[in-house]
């Protein structure tokens, strides 16, 4: 539904983005999935075209109170997650001419910043639900920078790189209202934050000048994000070195970021006998967080805030509808969703803010067998996402579209921990 997700919340599934949603979990669930990514990059002279793929996240979630075993504290569930935090894949090559000499420089970053997290959500009244979570980031991201001139001018070639290593935890909270709207109106609101952390992290900077042109070689472009500092010595012959730092200390700062979603959900079901069970859900999120405030060791980043807003909404047809074929039952077991995204990125480009828009459609198929008296309810999910990030192809500035293929699986015991009767 558009990347809605704060104010979600059901016995059925579980939202990373808001803990306080754990605790309506009612049964063991374990969720993953699949993403796949083309892309086509506009630079306003060239464009390229790649691909990527990638499995998102692994998270597990369990109920440890659930029911009416006092006035409150009726329910309360635990989530552990592995998730992506960041992820860095780049190299690009640009000429252009310095005091006379012609001049190429190529960039290049690889690397990334990986979450494992366990999390609570607690119902502390009726209508009330809060959570939080505790995560360690870790992970390590390197950039490179090269310089060459022709050797006919004489200059000298330089390269430049720095690796930072990082380890610490960082935390996020929620929380979620719930009431009741008539008989079958549910309105959910929610609350979202990542609260300010500092991560530990480790630097590995060096410098040095070689002799040669290498931008040509294959192997020298994929050295800039594989090597280290011996390892481009050996292969490129170091002429000298400027400088070698290997155990700068400081912190990654993790900015504030604030979310607030509303959701809306009008269900047949919930009626007194009731001979329909469709629903329509409709859902907006809106999130900003501060990566204006962000620091390195120290060192603001020329980064801006992000921020988004987002809506979409779901249809789950009546189920109860007798004389449909085998098709048209299937068909109405699934629910549909559809929804859009716009963002705005947080790297500034030439003075010119990207936006990203983007609209998604999804499909999710519920999948129940009975086995040995357990029930497993289960869905999988479909989401094809369509959209465009764009900044100004005047200002020499990338415009990327792509589209995003994505395959989720959302596994669920039903009858874990239950005890059969024997007679």
């Amino acid at each position: 539904m558009g990347s809605t997700s704060i104010a979600a919340m059901d016995s059925n599934t579980f939202s990373l983005s808001n803990p306080a949603s754990y605790a309506q979990v009612k049964r063991f669930m374990f969720a993953t999935g699949f993403t796949g990514s083309l892309y086509e990059l506009n630079t306003g002279r060239q464009k390229y075209n790649s691909y990527d793929f990638q499995l998102p996240y692994l998270s597990f979630c369990l109920p440890l109170l659930s029911g009416d075993t006092a006035k409150y504290w009726r329910h309360w569930g635990l989530n552990v997650s592995l998730l992506p935090f960041s992820r860095t894949s780049y190299q690009s090559r640009f000429s252009n001419i310095q005091n006379g000499i012609p001049t190429t420089e190529l960039y290049a970053g690889t690397g990334g910043f990986t979450k494992f997290q366990a999390g609570t959500g607690i119902q502390v009244s009726r209508n009330f639900y809060i959570g939080a979570n505790a995560g360690y980031l870790f992970g390590n991201q390197r950039s490179s920078h090269a310089s060459e001139t022709p050797d006919s001018f004489k200059a000298h070639n330089v390269l430049r790189s720095s690796r930072i290593i990082a380890g610490g935890f960082v935390f996020d909270a929620g929380a979620i209202y719930k009431t009741k709207v008539g008989k079958t109106g549910t309105l959910q609101l929610g609350l979202n934050a990542n609260i300010p952390s500092a991560v530990a992290a480790r630097r590995e900077e060096y410098a040095f000048t070689y002799n040669g042109n290498h931008f040509s070689d294959t192997s020298f472009r994929k050295s800039l994000i594989d090597y280290t500092n011996s390892d481009y010595s050996n292969t490129i012959g170091a002429s000298d070195s400027i400088f070698n730092r290997t155990n700068a200390r400081g912190n990654l700062n993790m900015p504030l970021g604030t979310g607030f979603g509303i959701q809306y959900t009008w269900n047949n079901a919930l009626k007194d006998n009731a001979k329909k069970d469709n629903s329509f859900t409709i859902a907006a999120d809106v999130y900003q967080r501060k990566w204006s405030e962000y620091t390195i060791f120290g060192s603001t980043e020329p980064l801006m805030d992000l921020t988004s807003f987002s809506g979409g909404f779901s249809i789950k047809p009546n189920t109860k509808q007798e004389g449909l074929t085998r098709m048209g039952n299937f068909l109405r077991r699934n629910e549909y969703r559809a929804g859009a995204k716009y963002s705005t990125g947080i790297y500034n480009l030439s003075n010119t803010v990207p936006v990203d828009t983007r609209l998604s459609f999804g499909i999710g198929m519920p999948m129940t067998v009975k086995q040995f008296n357990v029930t497993s309810v289960s869905f999988l999910d479909l989401t094809i996402e369509a959209g465009e990030m764009k900044g100004s192809t005047l200002a020499n500035n990338l415009n990327q579209r792509y589209l995003i293929i994505s395959l989720g699986f959302h596994l669920a015991e039903k009858g874990w921990f239950k005890n059969d009767r024997i007679d």
